[in-house]
């Protein structure tokens, strides 16, 4: 998370512009006011484009401090007048706009949502939907044995038109099985749900993209990047009994854990074969750790949208030492530049505010 300071220094009209600038934060307040001066302060530790939703924490972090600057800057100026209403979703819904609206990406609102709720030694399962959410504590199920560790391409991570792109195949993806089903209303997300719940009665959201695919309805492009949002729905139901399955020592924690890494597997070929978001470099990474007869770690995928940026690995942090001297120095041979890692020793909340 980035850092902010505020302070009246300046006019506001001369704070700097750019994609995520302070201008952006301006027009997306619903009752934009004239804030006589501020100053923000940046400061970060995390690396840019390393593709660890970097721009949705700024993007949140700029509109937090915003609204809690203007509810203690104005005189007389309630914060229902700043913000209306000031909820934690609008918020998040705020930060989105700034993306789509003013950079031109069509992202969805999953990185802004989890910068505002995020909760420490959590994760978070979101229905985009209706954004309703439930966190769910993965720390009893990694214990003291087990560990995240983020490595860095250093290929940055960079959107732009094709995130637009695979947005546009899925949303078409989606709209054609509707038609095939005759359901005007139908969602991915509804539908793998039902089938969830009902797997016996409910349409496999699965065979469905099959028969529409055979049938020349969906093109290839189309089947690939709806099949994997499907599967990858499927894996994150998956995810989450599996941890609440070594949580309530219902199953073993290393049968548990390499259940996880598989999943974490499965979800990266999915996305570098079938959204086609990997590089070269990410796939290396995560061969390097995850593949092979004798893995270093239990699973790993690619961070975000892809195209550059870190793996987000699961490792036995007994072995973490030696995984990072020897994926560095693989990758420095292959690519000539050792690869930045980074041990996840504490999952932290959203953000959040200081007054000084």
């Amino acid at each position: 998370m980035a850092t902010f300071v505020t302070a009246a220094l300046i006019e506001a009209s001369q704070l700097i512009e750019s994609q995520y600038g302070v201008k952006n934060v301006y027009r997306l307040l619903t009752n934009a006011l004239e804030v006589a001066s501020s100053v923000i302060y940046v400061h970060g530790t995390v690396p840019l484009g390393a593709g660890l939703s970097s721009s949705a924490a700024l993007c949140v972090s700029l509109l937090f401090a915003f609204v809690r600057y203007a509810a203690h800057a104005i005189p007389n100026i309630p914060i229902e007048e700043v913000w209306a209403p000031p909820t934690l979703v609008a918020l998040a819904q705020a930060a989105r706009r700034i993306e789509n609206v003013y950079c031109g990406v069509q992202c969805g609102i999953m990185d802004q949502f989890a910068s505002v709720h995020a909760v420490g030694g959590s994760f978070l399962c979101l229905d985009c939907d209706t954004l309703q959410y439930q966190t769910h504590s993965i720390a009893g199920a990694l214990g003291n044995d087990y560990a995240f560790l983020l490595v860095n391409s250093m290929h940055t991570h960079a959107l732009g038109d094709a995130y637009n792109r695979i947005r546009s195949s899925i949303e078409a993806g989606q709209r054609k099985v509707g038609a095939y089903v005759k359901e005007d209303t139908y969602l991915f997300c509804r539908s793998v749900a039902a089938w969830l719940q009902d797997p016996q009665n409910a349409a496999s959201p699965v065979k469905l993209l099959q028969e529409c695919r055979t049938q020349e309805l969906i093109s290839e492009v189309e089947f690939l990047c709806s099949s994997y949002v499907v599967e990858e729905m499927i894996r994150t139901a998956a995810f989450i009994d599996t941890v609440g399955q070594i949580a309530r020592n219902e199953l073993p924690q290393p049968e548990g854990i390499k259940k996880l890494g598989v999943l974490l597997n499965e979800t990266h070929y999915g996305l570098s074969k079938k959204l086609c978001v990997s590089t070269e470099e990410l796939d290396f990474i995560q061969n390097n750790l995850c593949g092979g007869a004798q893995p270093k770690a239990v699973g790993g995928r690619l961070m975000g949208g892809g195209f550059g940026g870190c793996c987000l690995i699961l490792i036995e942090r007994a072995k973490i030492e030696s995984a990072v001297k020897d994926v560095a120095a693989a990758f420095n041979r292959q690519f000539g530049v050792p690869c930045d890692t980074f041990i996840v020793n504490e999952l932290g909340q959203g953000a959040t505010s200081v007054v000084l």
